[in-house]
């Protein structure tokens, strides 16, 4: 059976039941209320009027690319979970526990300008974007049902055993920026996994499907935890789980009971054993134990009260937080926030960075037997150290996203012209790539799971990365497993 991707085919209906999306109207009306719920709380808590406002309309230029796209629009996903982060998230979880939306902040009003300011580029890139007409998209195949089979099959192979000698030998960065062994090219090749995680999905989850698919998939799963184990980073784990729901959720797969209550099991491993341990053996014992070394402390953790511990040593980063009530990994990485407040309380015209983001994105896009030297201190980094919040310049493992990363390259100048610049060029790079809707399309929901939750917390220095390395790698990977799926299985038959 064909996917007609190019035409949203009605054929496609095997996959699962027709389902209709939320009208836009009552997306609109649902948001509007929430907006007026936030401000009315806020408001009764004592926010300040001015704060509120901006708060009030970067909500309104959250919710205005899904309310004109609609939520099968790659762009406008895309966009929505940027700005979900800097305002629909860390607004409304500060509101639910009570708290002013000002608190916790060195420089309240001056990072809530930002977030409008930002949020309205944001939007006026997606405009810009979408207005240039595209003919045809790079990503524009029809595949069969074999045809997805072996893609998957090859895909998931490729980036699986590319993951796995990253993890090997993956390079030891010390705090100055020097590396002192390791190699890392390998991991510019592990995009593939999250195709194959797409494809592999749709076949799985289908009536009659073979069981070797679904073993193959979960194998693939539990492999990535003990990857993520080794190397103290929840990160792939993280995106392949992701591609997997957003796979289910495009090609509108029926939900079925035991599916609710195998994501029940997911989030309590998730939240309670699998982060709480990558957080805790983020330590220099752990790092320089041997494999066995590193299970057996694992092991002892089980030992102890494994929640308890985590709570107890989960503190935000830079000695400051924005939510008094709670500190977990969780709220910190559903917010932007606090990350604005560094630039916006520590940069002025005196420390900028100018353009080093950009002279240090192309140097990392540029194979290395070009460029000999390449920096590993990033623009965070820079930013951090010029902010006053660390005494000498190291790395860090911290965001704090486009907009704030702009600012801190030329103030204002900066955030409006690069974020825009920045921002455009990522969007139209997608829309040259990929077909606009989602809905059956198993490579817009690749470059969706893969980069969607990376696209919301880079800064400028990541997102130009991405947009001359990153993706364009991924795009000739993909084609490469397609050119040998097309020509083992040349004819791709429709099902009746």
């Amino acid at each position: 059976m064909t996917i007609e991707l190019s035409q949203a085919s009605d054929r496609a209906v095997d996959y699962a039941p027709r389902k209709k999306i939320a009208p836009r109207s009552f997306l609109g009306l649902a948001w509007a209320i929430s907006m007026l719920i936030f401000a009315v709380i806020q408001l009764m808590l004592g926010t300040d009027g001015k704060i509120i406002t901006l708060a009030f309309f970067s909500l309104l230029c959250c919710v205005i690319p899904l309310f004109l796209f609609g939520i099968d629009d790659i762009c406008a996903v895309f966009v929505f979970g940027l700005l979900s982060k800097y305002s629909f998230f860390p607004l409304w979880i500060k509101t639910v526990m009570g708290e002013r939306i000002d608190i916790g902040l060195t420089a309240a009003l001056r990072t809530f300008e930002m977030v409008l300011v930002g949020s309205v580029i944001c939007c006026v890139a997606l405009f810009a974007a979408k207005s240039i007409p595209i003919k045809r998209r790079l990503l524009d195949f029809h595949l069969s049902d074999k045809q997805m089979i072996l893609a998957g099959y090859l895909a998931a192979s490729f980036g699986l055993i590319f993951l796995t000698l990253h993890v090997l030998f993956v390079p030891v960065v010390l705090p100055s920026g020097e590396v002192t062994k390791g190699f890392g090219g390998f991991g510019s090749l592990v995009g593939p996994l999250y195709f194959g995680i797409g494809c592999l999905t749709v076949i799985s989850l289908k009536r009659h499907a073979n069981p070797l698919h679904k073993i193959f998939l979960l194998a693939i799963f539990v492999t990535l935890i003990a990857l993520s184990l080794q190397t103290n980073a929840k990160a792939e784990f993280t995106l392949a789980f992701l591609t997997f729901v957003l796979t289910i959720f495009y090609f509108r797969i029926k939900v079925k009971v035991q599916y609710i209550i195998y994501s029940c099991v997911f989030v309590v491993f998730y939240f309670w054993i699998f982060a709480p341990i990558i957080h805790l053996t983020r330590t220099e014992a752990f790092k320089t134990a041997d494999l066995s070394g590193k299970y057996a402390i694992i092991e002892n953790m089980f030992n102890s009260n494994l929640t308890n511990e985590f709570a107890g040593q989960s503190k935000e980063i830079f000695n400051y937080s924005y939510y008094p009530s709670v500190h977990t990994f969780v709220v910190d990485r559903l917010e932007m926030i606090q990350d604005m407040d560094i630039p916006a309380g520590g940069i002025s015209r005196g420390n900028t960075i100018g353009w080093l983001p950009i002279q240090w994105a192309i140097e990392s896009a540029l194979p290395r037997f070009i460029v000999h030297h390449k920096s590993n201190i990033s623009d965070i980094d820079l930013i951090a150290y010029r902010a006053g919040y660390f005494p000498v310049l190291v790395t860090l493992n911290h965001t704090i996203g486009v907009f704030g990363s702009a600012y801190a390259m030329f103030l204002w100048p900066g955030l409006i012209y690069i974020s825009l610049a920045v921002l455009f060029l990522y969007l139209l790079l997608l829309r040259v790539i990929v077909l606009p809707k989602l809905t059956y399309n198993p490579f817009g929901i690749f470059l969706l799971g893969r980069y969607l939750f990376v696209f919301s917390e880079q800064s400028v220095q990541a997102l130009l990365i991405s947009i001359l390395r990153s993706i364009p790698l991924d795009v000739i990977l993909i084609f490469g497993i397609l050119i040998v799926v097309i020509n083992v299985l040349p004819k791709a038959h429709r099902d009746s």
